[in-house]
């Protein structure tokens, strides 16, 4: 069984959830909903991404193809084409999407949280990857967050990398079977975590 992954919130919703205009929630107030309660101050800001299927309240402030919005404490939109292109462009390169086979987890730090947000301050324990940081949302069904895990994204990513660095380096790990495959799941999922850190855009694993 695989797992699948993205950028933004799409992944861990409903099918179909952001598109059904019967939906009590917009996209983007999802955003906002996740950022009131994860957020480390008022200039606190994550992203997503949308596109023309997305039912978003600021639907008519939007490009109506594709685009980034934001959201920060208090205040949220889409941000302008000349800001937006080189995020898209950066998604573009490494894929929105994709999946990682239930053995890859066997080579990899526990990923239990299905949000990644970025932003929220790394641990400065080592290694790393035995003190992640999780914690469960506190909405309430019938909310689509609700019962969901976070934790922050670049303490995840260091943790990754330190996986990812052990199987390259260390003795014990070179006749491991299934090692080549995870280093090429590794080769796939980091480029896509990098874009998240470095453009403020939330990650999801399901």
């Amino acid at each position: 069984m695989a797992s699948s992954y993205g950028i933004g919130l799409r992944t861990v919703l409903p099918w179909k959830y952001e598109a059904d205009p019967n939906s009590p929630y917009t996209y983007d107030e999802l955003l906002f909903h996740l950022i009131e309660q994860v957020a480390l101050d008022e200039e606190h800001e994550v992203r997503d991404l949308y596109d023309k299927e997305t039912l978003m309240v600021s639907q008519q402030d939007s490009d109506p193809e594709a685009g980034v919005f934001m959201a920060q404490p208090g205040v949220g939109g889409p941000l302008d084409a000349e800001s937006a292109g080189p995020i898209l462009a950066a998604v573009q390169r490494v894929g929105r999407s994709g999946s990682l086979p239930q053995d890859f987890f066997d080579f990899a730090p526990d990923l239990d949280a299905s949000l990644l947000i970025p932003g929220l301050p790394v641990t400065s324990a080592r290694p790393v990857w035995q003190h992640l940081r999780i914690g469960t949302l506190p909405f309430e069904p019938p909310h689509p967050l609700a019962g969901l895990k976070c934790g922050g994204l670049e303490e995840h990513l260091a943790a990754l990398v330190e996986w990812r660095d052990g199987l390259l380096t260390e003795p014990t790990w070179k006749d491991k079977p299934g090692r080549d495959r995870a280093l090429a799941c590794y080769a796939q999922l980091l480029p896509v975590l990098e874009v998240c850190r470095d453009h403020q855009l939330v990650f999801t694993l399901s």
